[in-house]
C-alpha cells in the first residue's frame, strides 16, 4: 500500500504548511521584543495571596512548623478558586516545537493538554519564586530591625 504512506505524508505536508503559514503570521510580533506578559485578575489574586501568605509565614509560622506546607496548601486552594475567576483570553501558541509534535504524528489534544499542564506549572513555580523572595526579604528586614526571636 504504497499511496496510503504517500497520502499519510502529503496530508502531514499539508498540515506542516498551515502551521508555516501560521507561525509566519505571528512572526512580525515575536520579533519586535517580548510581548508584555497580561496580568489577569486571577494572576494578581495568586501575586497577592503568594505575598501575604509570605509575609504571614515567616512572622508567625516558621519558627513552629514548615514553610512548604503553607505554600502547598494555598497552592491546592488556588487550584479550587481558579474555575471561579474568568478565563484569560489564550491565544493558541504555535511553535516549532507543536509542529514537530504534530507532523511526528501526536494527536494535537495531547500536545494541548501538554501545554496546558505545563502552563500550570510555570504558574506554580512564579507563585514560588514570589513567595520566596517576599518570605527572604521580610526575613532579612526583621534582622536588620533587630528582632531577636529570629
Amino acid at each position: 500500500m504504497p499511496g496510503k504512506g504517500l497520502h499519510k505524508y502529503l496530508s502531514r505536508f499539508d498540515d506542516a504548511m498551515k502551521l508555516r503559514g501560521q507561525l509566519a503570521n505571528e512572526k512580525p510580533a515575536a520579533d519586535s521584543g517580548a510581548e508584555p506578559e497580561e496580568f489577569d485578575a486571577f494572576r494578581v489574586f495568586r501575586i497577592v495571596g503568594s505575598v501575604l501568605l509570605a509575609l504571614f509565614v515567616r512572622v508567625f509560622v516558621c519558627k513552629y512548623l514548615s514553610i512548604f506546607a503553607p505554600f502547598l496548601t494555598l497552592e491546592l486552594g488556588f487550584m479550587g478558586l481558579s474555575k471561579y475567576f474568568p478565563k484569560a483570553e489564550m491565544k493558541a501558541q504555535t511553535t516549532v516545537l507543536t509542529t514537530a509534535l504534530l507532523l511526528s504524528g501526536i494527536p494535537a489534544e495531547v500536545i494541548s493538554r501538554s501545554m496546558d499542564t505545563y502552563r500550570r506549572m510555570a504558574d506554580v513555580f512564579a507563585d514560588l519564586c514570589v513567595y520566596f523572595f517576599t518570605f527572604i526579604l521580610s526575613h532579612q528586614a526583621l534582622l536588620l530591625y533587630g528582632d531577636d526571636s529570629v
